[in-house]
This record gives structure tokens, C-alpha cells and sequence, in this order.
């Protein structure tokens, strides 16, 4: 395992991003800017396109120490993608960029057999026009995104790639398993080697925080530390043997551009989470607004409970109803946030028709692992840790967490503690 380094400080404002931005280009390679425009301004990275001055030139086309899944700046370069990352994401900043770049290596041997190109391409963010769109170019966009799915969920990963875990560069310029970006440690032999670790780093993370205490009331600490000494690894029993597969880890419209007139997606902008885990992982981290996400059992949303019994165990001919939400999405504890029944049917069908591994095909490893995965998320969701999220009200904040530990409280129950 190695060293995490999770930075907490504020990002730099948007005015401070673009000074940044323009006295690297500047300092580092002579280069001037003649505009730097916001394309993706996401909860962890703020993305920017940057026009160069066509007055000034790039001049070195070698240079002594590139990294390994670098190059060096093409001579005939006009625009340039720049991320910054956004510090206040609790994610592990020492290996964050690292593994991007090594995730990015192997996204693009996998969509080799995808029309989707590794320069700068146009396109607008999918998610603000797909509402736009009529149901029949609805479907045939997503299509392309379970297109992609498909490439990167069945991409034999190089030999090099070894276990799970994040993704980093050995001497050789080979990509390797490493940490993950979610704080974890890592690499790992297995991946119930994998959560075990996930769960001992929630635990841990539970404990700084003020509100949460560890978990230490009503001995409910002692029963989480009793299920992570005796009972995880005999869930993995019932598992069958999952074979490390790339997971891109943040797969949704969000991250997608697309190219309206001609209906094409045209970029993928994030990796951030990219990693090697199990063929069932990917889906309880991506695919939320599609309604593709597998959620937990015990959920106090109603309706996503509802969705992951449909998405294991078929869906039924008469949906229930969809009400349209009018002012987004609701936090609140025991609602039900309104389903689009009809597209979440349509997607799920249209993962069968590909010939992806849906949940249905997944079965009891996704039964179990999701299970795992959220409940492993109850003990520490991020958002505890964020001052701006410890600034609510009192009784907000234990009427939280009073949900939380009825909930962490349900799933030791199914575990058998």
C-alpha cells in the first residue's frame, strides 16, 4: 500500500484557474493564449480549452524526460484540453494524475473498435440537450454510450495488469495495478482483498469525523468491526470468481460529448476513477441518469430499491408510474425520487440486445457485491467530511445521521450481525 495524500483546501477561483493555466503554458513552453474557454465545470475536475496565440509557435518537439504515457507537444499544436483537479473531493491527490493518464492508455486500446478519437473534438455536454432530444434520438445516443460500456467491459486487459486496484506506470512505461483514486490503498490480489480494505478505510475515515464518532453509540461500532473480522470474506464464498476488468468508473452524460446534428458522441472527458475491479462494478458507479445504476437492497429511497429488484430480476410488463420531477432531485430520506420507468426498461433491454453482462446475467454476485459496495459507503459517504456539509443545522445533521445507522444497522442484519 502506499502513502494517500487527500487534500482538503479550497480550489483556486475560476479567475485564479485561468491565470494559472495561462503561466504554465507561458513558463513552461513560451506559449501564449489567445482564449481559455470553460468546457466542463464538474464537481472534480474543472476542464478548460485553451487557443493558442497563432503568433507564437511550439518549439521543442523533443524533450529529455518525457513520462511514460506522455509525449511531447506536437509542433502543429493550436488547442489544448487543461484539467485542473478540484482538491475538495477527499480522492488520494498523490496518484490521482498518474493514474488518469495510465487509465487513458488503456481506454484507448479499448475503443479501438468505437468511433471515438483521442483529439480535440467538438461536441456539446450530452446531459444539458439530452431532455432536448426526441425518445428515438434518446435511444440512439444511448446506444453509443453501451456501446462504449461494452468496449471498455470486455477489453482484455495487457499482461502487465496484475489483481486490482488503481492504474500506474511500473520502469518500463508499462501500465500496472497501483492505489486507487477513491482512498483505499491498493493494488490488490482479490477483490474481496479490495473491499476489505474499503471498508477498514470508511471505518477509519468514520472516525475524524465530529458527527459521526466512529459509530461508537449503541455498540454499533463493535458489530461493524465484528462483520469486517468474521463476516466479509465469508460473503466472497458466495461469489463467484470475478475476473479484473477495467471499470472507467463515471460513465454518464455528464462526461459525454456529443455532436447534435450528426448524432455522434464525440468525447469522453473523465477517468478519474478509473480502476481494475469486477465485472459488476462499474454499475454502482455509473449510469445514475440513465437509471442504470444498481443501487442498495436497503435503500431509503423507495424507487431506487424498486429499480434494482427490476434490474436483477426482470422488469414487469405494467411500470409503475413516472412522475416528471419539477424541482430536481430530492436528498430527503425516504423519498422517492421520480424514475423515468420507461427508459430505465429501454436501457436495460438495450444492454441484453448488445450482449453486455447485465445485473440480470450478474445475479447473485451483484446481489451481493452491491450490497457490499453501499453499505461499505453508509459507513463514510465523502459529504460528512465537507465543512460546507458540517455547516447545516444541528438537527439536520443527527437527523442524517440517525438514517444512516438505521440503515448500516439493516445490512448487518443481512450479513448475519
Amino acid at each position: 500500500m502506499t502513502d494517500q495524500v487527500i487534500n482538503t483546501k479550497q480550489p483556486l477561483s475560476s479567475e485564479q484557474q485561468v491565470k494559472f493555466i495561462d503561466n504554465v503554458l507561458m513558463e513552461r513552453f513560451e506559449l501564449a493564449v489567445s482564449s481559455i474557454t470553460i468546457i466542463n465545470k464538474g464537481k472534480n475536475n474543472f476542464t478548460y480549452r485553451v487557443k493558442l496565440d497563432p503568433k507564437t509557435a511550439v518549439k521543442h518537439t523533443e524533450q529529455p524526460t518525457v513520462k511514460p504515457g506522455t509525449v511531447s507537444l506536437p509542433v502543429d499544436t493550436t488547442d489544448i484540453i487543461f484539467r485542473l483537479s478540484n482538491p475538495q473531493r477527499s480522492l488520494n491527490e498523490a496518484v490521482r494524475i498518474e493514474n488518469e493518464v495510465a487509465a487513458m492508455i488503456l481506454m484507448r486500446e479499448a475503443f479501438a473498435s468505437v468511433e471515438l478519437s483521442d483529439l480535440l473534438m467538438p461536441g456539446q455536454a450530452l446531459d444539458d440537450a439530452f431532455d432536448t432530444l426526441t425518445e428515438t434520438q434518446q435511444k440512439e445516443i444511448s446506444g453509443q454510450i453501451l456501446d462504449i460500456f461494452k468496449a471498455i467491459h470486455e477489453y482484455d486487459l495487457p499482461n502487465s495488469v496484475v489483481g486490482y486496484g488503481g492504474l500506474r506506470f511500473n520502469e518500463q512505461g508499462e501500465v500496472i495495478t497501483g492505489p486507487t483514486t477513491i482512498p483505499c490503498g491498493g493494488p490488490f490480489k482479490s477483490i474481496a482483498e479490495m473491499y476489505r480494505q474499503l471498508l477498514r478505510t470508511q471505518l477509519d475515515l468514520s472516525s475524524t469525523s465530529v458527527l459521526l464518532d466512529g459509530w461508537k453509540d449503541d455498540g454499533l461500532r463493535d458489530r461493524l468491526e465484528m462483520f469486517y473480522d468474521k463476516g466479509l470474506e465469508k460473503l466472497f464464498d458466495e461469489v463467484n470468481d470475478q475476473l479484473p476488468t477495467l471499470v472507467h468508473g463515471d460513465l454518464d452524460r455528464w462526461n459525454i460529448l456529443f455532436d447534435k446534428q450528426n448524432m455522434k458522441i464525440t468525447a469522453l472527458l473523465d477517468y478519474d476513477f478509473a480502476q481494475v475491479a469486477s465485472p459488476c462494478d462499474e454499475y454502482f458507479f455509473s449510469f445514475p441518469l440513465s437509471h442504470g445504476l444498481v443501487g442498495s437492497e436497503f435503500s431509503n429511497d423507495r424507487n431506487e430499491s424498486l429499480l434494482r429488484n427490476y434490474q436483477i430480476h426482470g422488469f414487469p410488463g405494467e411500470l409503475p408510474t413516472y412522475d416528471k420531477p419539477e424541482g430536481g432531485r430530492s436528498e430527503a430520506p425516504g423519498d422517492a425520487n421520480p424514475i423515468n420507468w420507461k427508459f430505465a426498461k429501454l436501457w436495460d433491454k438495450m444492454l441484453h440486445e448488445k450482449g453486455i453482462k447485465s445485473p440480470a446475467k450478474l445475479g447473485r454476485d451483484i446481489e451481493i457485491m452491491s450490497n457490499l459496495y453501499w453499505f461499505c459507503q453508509e459507513v463514510c459517504w465523502p459529504y460528512v467530511l465537507f465543512d460546507s456539509w458540517n455547516r447545516q443545522p444541528e438537527e439536520r445533521k443527527q437527523q442524517a445521521k440517525k438514517n444512516i445507522q438505521g440503515e448500516i444497522g439493516r445490512f448487518l442484519e443481512s450479513f448475519g450481525f
